[in-house]
């Protein structure tokens, strides 16, 4: 009788276990370090749904490569990101230029005060 107890408890805490995985995986975030690479390209309304979509589900550095943006799309685009330090509209070249950095240093490590001259 105390084994089949002992037995139970086991197993109850075996499920436990389980669940906990289950849920931590589920609503774990991504890490500040993560650099998420999306490519836009094309017309506004499409774009600007992608952002959005981006900027409410993705965490860490949000990295928006200009592939042939219309103008106006480019502008919606940097409305949309304007504020957002861990996104930006890049090109492919500072897009690069930008995970070399990185790389170099370990990803999440920007020490520097002033980010401004980071894509210009």
């Amino acid at each position: 009788m105390l084994l089949k107890i002992f037995a139970v408890l086991l197993g109850l805490c075996g499920i436990g276990l389980v669940l906990c995985g289950i849920v931590d995986t589920l609503f774990a975030s991504a890490p500040s370090r993560v650099m998420h690479i999306i490519p836009l390209m094309g017309e506004s309304a499409s774009v600007e749904q992608t952002v959005r979509r981006a900027l409410r589900s993705l965490k860490g550095r949000l990295y928006f490569v200009d592939q042939g943006l219309e103008p106006e799309a480019q502008m919606s685009v940097q409305l949309l990101l304007k504020g957002n330090s861990s996104a930006v509209l890049c090109n492919l070249e500072q897009m690069l230029e930008a995970v070399r950095w990185e790389s170099s240093l370990g990803a999440g490590t920007d020490q520097r005060e002033d980010k401004s001259d980071y894509f210009s």
